[in-house]
């Protein structure tokens, strides 16, 4: 019995140990730029209509965008940039053979 409360547990936590830096919603990537700005009346009105468009059910919940964090997109370009480097190592180390047969026959 604890065993197996003690498993789910273990892999609950592995369900949530992956997830990251998740990025914000637009209207909350709003609401903190307001907030540390310190736009209070601002925020006010913000919140006011946009919980109001909510409740028409003109912006749905599951409809938001989200604001993509630098650091994360940074690290989809350093991926990227790894990925295309490795696959430009790959290509010339099959071109150097090419070439040098090529040059190799142009002398024949």
């Amino acid at each position: 019995m604890a065993d197996d409360r003690a498993r789910e547990q273990r892999a609950y936590d592995l369900k949530f140990e992956h997830l990251g830096p998740q990025p914000e919603t637009i209207d909350d990537f709003i609401r903190n730029y307001f907030a540390k700005m310190g736009f209070m009346k601002t925020l006010a009105k913000f919140q006011a209509e946009w919980f109001e468009k909510e409740q028409k059910g003109i912006i749905k919940r599951g409809d938001r965008e989200k604001v993509r964090s630098v650091y994360l997109e940074n690290q989809l370009m350093l991926d990227q940039l790894a990925r295309l480097k490795h696959e430009k190592s790959q290509l010339e180390s099959q071109v150097v053979p090419r070439k040098f047969y090529f040059i190799k026959s142009r002398f024949r």
